[in-house]
């Protein structure tokens, strides 16, 4: 039973053991968590904060802005209304070098807080934006909370696409696009088949 959790719900023996727990009532005993754990977690919340937050800002770039009009236009000619945009929660990341940094910082965000969650590269003397005049894809985990970004160029830039460095969260090898869309719809009842494609825009586009 607890192999079968694991594999269709994509959890630790841990998880499925409290997702079965919590199912039927069943009160589960904590241990006490070294202080390395409760860092460790306190950081990993902390990372899926930050990339909330970094989604409605550049949600807000495409949207809200002169500057988003060019992205917003590609991805209406690709056929993505703003339905579509709205359930991915596409956004825009500004042509800019400090963009991310100043509105998450107004936020209260540290650039080493952004740099560990791969929004952020560091130069020889200070931060700057990874994800410049691009596309903006979140990526999420099975529970539909974003562990990293995907950014696609408007331009003759390369690579054409750019990935969150890996974090806490975010390993791409580990990590399957739009699977808390795949989630939601095995919840509705059995799934006949699935459609793997290669791209992110291919995902969205179907």
């Amino acid at each position: 039973i607890f192999k079968f959790i694991m594999k269709i719900e994509n959890c630790t023996f841990i998880d499925a053991m409290k997702l079965l727990a919590g199912r039927y009532g069943i009160p589960v005993p904590e241990r006490q968590k070294s202080a390395l754990e409760m860092k460790r977690e306190k950081q990993r919340e902390r990372i899926f904060e930050i990339n909330a937050t970094a989604a409605k800002f550049f949600q807000a770039c495409l949207l809200n802005t002169q500057y988003g009009k060019p992205a917003l236009s590609y991805l209406l000619g690709r056929g993505v209304d703003q339905k579509i945009i709205d359930s991915f929660s596409i956004g825009y990341a500004l042509d800019s070098f400090g963009a991310l940094l100043t509105n998450l910082g107004r936020r209260g965000y540290q650039p080493n807080e952004l740099l560990a969650a791969g929004l952020t590269a560091k130069g020889k003397t200070q931060f700057y934006d990874k994800f410049r005049n691009r596309v903006m894809i979140p990526i999420k985990d099975p529970k539909g909370r974003i562990v990293g970004f995907g950014g696609r160029v408007l331009d003759s830039s390369t690579p054409k696409y750019l990935n969150t460095a890996e974090t806490e969260l975010f390993n791409k090898r580990n990590t399957l696009y739009a699977i808390n869309y795949l989630k939601k719809q095995r919840q509705q009842g059995p799934i006949p088949y699935v459609i793997v494609v290669e791209g992110y825009m291919d995902t969205i586009s179907l």
